[in-house]
């Protein structure tokens, strides 16, 4: 149970929000598999109902790819589900999983920065 709470508070917390979605954070690497200062971090929203595919052998799971704003560079996400629709595993290509708290801290980086014309 222990890494499935770890699991859960890399996605802010709570299994689901008000609005039914599931927000994951997901650090965009500037260069393949190496972190940078120059990595975005990207909020990306799930729908545990419309959006979870299933396999042939009856796995749950959600296949996405996103992009950085500002440099457009992409990260594969893949997530996958119990049968309760509850996050059980998550997976990064070109980039990682970042906390809630992370990406709040990149926007008001980013904000201060486009503040003083640094953006």
């Amino acid at each position: 149970m222990g890494f499935l709470r770890n699991i859960q508070s890399l996605f802010g917390g709570k299994a689901k929000t008000q609005d039914g979605g599931l927000y994951l954070y997901v650090k965009v690497h500037k260069f393949p598999n190496r972190p940078s200062p120059e990595d975005e971090i990207v909020q990306l929203r799930l729908n545990p109902y419309s959006d979870v595919s299933e396999d042939d052998e009856g796995n749950h799971f959600v296949k996405k790819t996103v992009v950085g704003a500002r440099s457009f560079r992409r990260a594969e996400v893949t997530v996958f589900f119990d049968n309760k629709r509850q996050i059980r595993d998550c997976e990064v290509s070109g980039g990682e999983v970042a906390t809630a708290e992370e990406f709040k801290q990149y926007q008001a980086s980013q904000n201060a920065s486009s503040k003083h014309g640094l953006v």
